[in-house]
């Protein structure tokens, strides 16, 4: 709404205006608030070890990558596979 707009109404026509204004103001204060304590409520500090009993081992890690490689278990790539049967081994009984 311009200046104009308004220089134009009447006296009545702008104080039903400033009212519904003040109505609005009022609601959305309220809305405000009602959501400023739902965050508050929200906010909990991450725990770590600084502030908490867990150890440092499991403390965030923000700077590792999401996705590590799994390492290869057993022999490397190429190598013969070697084993050891209980058929090949010889018992030695001592008496």
């Amino acid at each position: 709404m311009t200046r104009n707009e308004m220089a134009q109404m009447s006296r009545d026509e702008l104080m039903d205006l400033i009212l519904m204004q003040a109505q609005q103001i009022a609601m959305l204060q309220s809305e405000m608030e009602a959501l400023r304590l739902k965050l508050e409520k929200g906010k909990k500090l991450p725990t770590n070890s600084g502030n908490s009993s867990q150890p440092p081992s499991r403390d965030w890690k923000g700077d590792l990558p999401a996705a590590r490689k799994k390492r290869r278990r057993g022999p490397p790539q190429g190598h013969p596979n070697i084993c050891v049967s209980w058929s090949s081994i010889q018992i030695i009984w001592l008496k």
